[in-house]
């Protein structure tokens, strides 16, 4: 017996990995990939762990910021201690 065909809303919620490629191509699938694996990372290390140029790295962390797939979290660096 075949099984229904299951919710294309429910897609995104149970296979990302499956779902990205399709919705955002492959170089985003691996970003998201990447983010996944590393859990937090910079843009710089971002573009260089994915061998995506600067630009198209940030336009893709975009995309998936605005559609909620990764979240953002600000760091403010802590000031280097005067010699002295």
């Amino acid at each position: 017996m075949k099984r229904p065909l299951e919710d294309p809303a429910a897609l995104p919620r149970r296979r990302p990995l499956i779902y990205f490629p399709l919705r955002f191509g492959s170089r985003c699938a691996r970003i998201f990939r990447l983010l996944l694996r590393k859990k937090h990372l910079e843009q710089k290390q971002v573009e260089d762990f994915a061998m995506i140029p600067a630009k198209e790295a940030k336009d893709m962390l975009y995309k998936m910021l605005s559609e909620n797939f990764v979240s953002l979290q600000v760091s403010v660096p802590t000031p280097s201690p005067e010699p002295g």
